[in-house]
């Protein structure tokens, strides 16, 4: 046995039992399993005497994909619409290991082209912007090795959505009594181990959902491929800052400057306007003065109103029309 934890790549254990079993003559599924708990992060796994070349052939001679029962259809479908709502129509899209994908189907019924199903032996395409992979980790020997593979075919920002069984659900309330330690399932994550498991391979959680198949318990996370998020900020910040910056240095008349918000702050930093009042409606500024001029709850004459504002942009737009307010609106 050489198996590292596929969570945290740990090689010591601090609980662990045998399970035999006899397949049919000639399948190359386990004969033996030795289930490991991680010591260090608590996942637990199974190793033996077989590789993933094993399983490999197990599933292409024998393995159907679990889509022969309508709640299963129904639930995939579910998530080709839900992809749809987030994914450009361009959007390079991968089912992994889902066989005659129902996925990808229903996504071809909203138009998407650019799809690609990928099974035992298929080669994987790069530059994804979509990776869905439903109940397929949790029967994957060298984890380690395909998500070295998903990830580097993932786009940065690029979205995986990972469905696998929820160990500590099936363990309390589905009521079966090998709970889900068969010579498929190799890999039992736990909310906590899940999480860990996508944030050690560089994946932000964008949503959890908890749903029962079958009568077992199962969870679903979407999640983002984060790139450097630091320079990625920075590099944000400073493009949209220079336009705004760019547009503000195009003002060489009186103006009045409408909301005192952070960004108006470091715009004002940057460039000196000629500002004839500062107006701000929000109750901490009353009173208050902004460079050494009083700030105003609506302008005293008729300059134009220059608006830094971010996401309320439109709502002070429309509250100084409210107000009566005929100035020309500078948006920046």
């Amino acid at each position: 046995m050489s198996r590292n934890c596929p969570v945290c790549n740990s090689n010591i254990t601090d609980y662990g039992w045998l399970m035999d079993f006899k397949a049919p003559d000639g399948w190359t599924t386990p004969k033996r399993i030795h289930w490991l708990s991680c010591a260090d992060c608590g996942m637990v796994y199974g190793d033996g005497d077989f590789t993933q070349a094993d399983l490999d052939e197990y599933y292409k001679k024998f393995y159907g994909y679990g889509l022969d029962y309508p709640e299963n259809v129904k639930r995939i479908e579910r998530d080709a619409d839900y992809i749809s709502l987030i994914s450009l129509k361009n959007a390079r899209i991968v089912d992994f290991g889902g066989g005659d994908s129902v996925l990808l189907k229903r996504l071809a019924k909203h138009g998407y082209t650019n799809l690609h199903s990928v099974n035992v032996g298929d080669k994987f395409p790069m530059g994804c912007d979509v990776i869905y992979t439903s109940h397929v980790l949790e029967h994957i020997y060298t984890l380690h090795d395909t998500m070295l593979l998903l990830m580097a075919c993932l786009k940065d920002d690029g979205v995986m959505i990972i469905d696998v069984p929820d160990s500590t659900a099936l363990l309390h309330f589905c009521g079966q009594p090998m709970i889900d330690f068969n010579t498929k399932h190799l890999n039992h994550f736990t909310i906590r181990t899940f999480l860990d498991f996508a944030h050690r391979w560089g994946l932000e959680l964008h949503k959890l959902t908890q749903y029962t198949l079958r009568g077992g318990g199962a969870m679903q996370g979407v999640f983002v491929k984060r790139g450097n998020f630091a320079r990625d900020n920075h590099n944000y910040i400073r493009a949209n800052m220079k336009d705004m910056l760019d547009n503000l240095r195009k003002i060489d008349y009186p103006v009045n400057v409408w909301g005192l918000g952070d960004i108006t702050w470091h715009l004002l930093a940057n460039y000196d306007l000629e500002v004839v009042n500062y107006i701000d409606n929000d109750p901490a500024m009353r009173g208050q003065t902004y460079k050494g001029k009083p700030i105003l709850e609506r302008p005293d004459n008729d300059a134009p109103i220059v608006i830094m504002a971010q996401g309320q942009k439109s709502i002070l737009i429309e509250n100084i029309r409210n107000m009566g307010i005929v100035n020309e609106i500078v948006e920046i």
